[in-house]
Formats: structure tokens, sequence, C-alpha cells
């Protein structure tokens, strides 16, 4: 629709289930390992929905759940860690880095540790690893970091646009 609410559509019988309705974007969504749960943006935050109570936990305002910055930021493609204890997501206004919450929204982590570019962070299937795209040389390029942020290793060096890397299956 027009506001861009979130819709589930089941497979087997094609029937479209609206998850969201307010005036905000909701996009970007992403389930849990166990698929009861989503994760999404809505207008600047990120919410997690439960799919069988459509109750929705606002990790930017809820009591004793806080991730607090200093100015507005966007915070992007948010997603579960593969056992469903963390979740990973880009923030950022004028420069995007890549942080890791618990699943309580407690325990912020800057896994970029640097002032520049580090967007669109996916993890490995095992969750010990993250694969990112970076401008650090101003140009993008793939990088692999261990799940805590260190050894951070440049991966390509073809100064060619990249997007959403995704490691494979079977890693």
């Amino acid at each position: 629709n027009y506001d861009r609410d979130l819709y589930i559509k089941k497979l087997d019988n094609e029937e479209e289930v609206r998850l969201t309705r307010n005036r905000w974007y909701d996009g970007q969504a992403s389930f849990s390992p166990d698929d009861k749960k989503i994760i999404f943006v809505s207008g600047f935050s990120l919410k997690i929905m439960d799919l069988k109570s459509k109750e929705i936990t606002n990790l930017d305002q809820a009591e004793g759940i806080i991730i607090k910055w200093e100015k507005p930021v966007n915070q992007y493609y948010p997603s579960f860690s593969p056992d469903g204890k963390d979740i990973l997501f880009q923030a950022g206004f004028q420069k995007r880095k890549i942080y890791l919450i618990d699943i309580d929204g407690k325990n912020l982590r800057d896994l970029s540790r640097i002032e520049d570019e580090d967007y669109y962070p996916s993890f490995s299937p095992d969750g010990k690893k993250i694969v990112f795209v970076s401008k650090r040389t101003r140009a993008e390029e793939l990088y692999l970091m261990d799940k805590d942020g260190k050894n951070q290793t440049r991966l390509t060096f073809d100064k060619m646009d990249k997007k959403h890397p995704r490691f494979s299956p079977d890693g």
C-alpha cells in the first residue's frame, strides 16, 4: 500500500495478512531463526513483532530497552543472529556504522570502531562472522569481521559498487 506497511503472504493459499498499519514507513523485515518474530524498520526505529500475538517492541523506547543516540540516526537492514540472541544492523546519519545489540535491546556494541562508512551487514550461517560493505578506501569494498568486530579484513579490491552481500547457506 501507499503507506508501506508490512504483510505476510501464506504460500499454501496465497492469503495476505497485514501486520502493520500506521503512517510510518515499515520495511526491511527479517524473520527470527525460529520464524516466531520479525525485526523491521518503522520510521527511524527498530521494532520487533511477535507474529503470534502481534505485540510490537520498540527498541528505541521500550522501558528498560534503550538505544540512546546523541542525535537522530537512520537505522537500517536489521537481522537476527543465527542463534536468535542478537540483532545486527547499520545506523547513522551522515556516516553509517554497524552495530550489534542483544535481543532484549541491551548491550549495544559499535562493531565498526572507525568513523567511516560501513553498511549492509550480514551474518555467516554459523553466526561467527559478518560480511559488510565499507567505503574506507573511498570505493565500496567487501570486508569480513568476527562477530565481536575484531579481525576486520578487506576481501575485494576492484573499486566496483557492492550491495547487500550475503553468505551462501553452507558458508
